[in-house]
């Protein structure tokens, strides 16, 4: 901003939401700054910022015919790349540079391959998080133990790698499978409803020690045998819930499925955040912490944690996605876990800074 030539700025982020929070609400400890969502409009060391989201390949009709000075993008890498091309055209000032930030992705996504490796002029620096002299080495540590596999090499390491493989390898049956289930304080439910493909229901128990338990599956595959319908689905819910549940987490696409539950009387239905490599993480990051288990019982979600995999073609256009098969159990499991943050995050944490304590003590 204070060697930015004459002239209007332009910030994004994936949303306007995101950009507030993780940019304009932490800038305001550093310098006045005055802003409003509404006009996407901010003013800051005498300068005026215009604010973008680019959620969408229809996000750089936004910008089109602006003329800039300067731009700061936050998680490039989350943002289309019709928009970035479009954004270096609008900056036409003399002078104007484009700043931006963001976590690595896949080796073949379009800001890596089309241009970070395209010696278009493009300037990088990479950073990790151990280069953040702001952090307390206490939050480092539970984050370095929370990531683990293809979000660890990314988010810690700062690598540009290829989703590949097993997407929960660090599954092991010998650990992660029990033959007996300990005493539970609460129980959730994960829903993944189909037509065609099996609909499930996963119940979850939390031990009185704060470890989670996948303690009974329902699966049925309306693909291989009678498709059932939203009723008689319920009633089959009705009776695999426990008498004490939390909530029943529902896939959000399956709204005709969500009515019927309701009209029925079953409560506590939420609507499950479906956003899937947040979701994979949660459940990986409980894995790899030995903080979930599963009963020998629940035998196609023990085969989809060992059979779940990373798709290899949707790797080669830059996008990170999982195989659609072996995955119905596990989208349940994703949909309760990571909807239910809250029964969990803090247990992570505490583990984490226990840990720390040990290994101090030790040291």
């Amino acid at each position: 901003m204070f060697n930015a030539p004459e002239g209007d700025l332009l910030m994004t982020g994936k949303t306007l939401k995101s950009l507030e929070r993780n940019v304009l609400i932490p800038m305001q400890s550093y310098i006045p700054i005055t802003y409003s969502l509404h006009t996407k409009q901010a003013q800051m060391l005498n300068k005026r910022v215009h604010l973008e989201g680019a959620n969408d390949k229809q996000s750089e009709s936004k910008i089109r015919g602006m003329t800039i000075a300067g731009h700061y993008g936050d998680e490039v890498t989350l943002w289309p790349e019709t928009y970035f091309v479009q954004s270096l055209a609008r900056m036409s000032v003399a002078g104007s540079r484009f700043l931006g930030t963001t976590n690595p992705d896949s080796p073949y996504h379009w800001l890596k391959t089309d241009w970070i490796d395209a010696d278009k002029g493009m300037v990088t620096q990479k950073l990790t998080i151990d280069d953040n002299i702001h952090l307390a080495p206490v939050f480092v540590n539970a984050l370095k133990r929370e990531y683990t596999g293809l979000f660890y090499k990314r988010y810690i390491l700062g690598q540009w790698v290829v989703a590949e493989g097993a997407v929960y390898d660090m599954f092991d049956d010998k650990i992660h499978v029990v033959s007996e289930l300990p005493r539970m304080k609460r129980y959730f439910v994960g829903v993944d409803y189909g037509t065609n493909n099996p609909t499930v229901f996963i119940l979850i128990g939390q031990s009185m020690d704060n470890k989670f338990y996948i303690c009974r599956e329902y699966y049925h595959d309306g693909g291989n045998s009678r498709q059932k319908t939203d009723a008689e689905y319920v009633k089959d819910l009705k009776g695999f819930l426990p008498k004490q549940y939390e909530n029943v987490v529902i896939d959000p696409s399956a709204k005709s499925f969500i009515v019927a539950c309701q009209r029925a009387g079953i409560k506590h239905i939420r609507q499950a955040d479906n956003a899937v490599l947040d979701g994979i993480r949660s459940v990986g990051s409980l894995l790899h912490n030995n903080l979930l288990f599963c009963h020998k019982s629940c035998t196609n979600t023990i085969r989809e944690f060992q059979s779940y995999s990373w798709d290899i073609k949707a790797q080669e256009k830059g996008e990170d996605k999982p195989m659609k098969e072996n995955d119905h159990a596990l989208d349940g499991t994703r949909y309760a876990f990571h909807t239910n943050y809250r029964f969990w995050k803090g247990i992570l944490d505490h583990k984490a800074q226990t840990i720390d304590r040990l290994e101090g003590a030790r040291l």
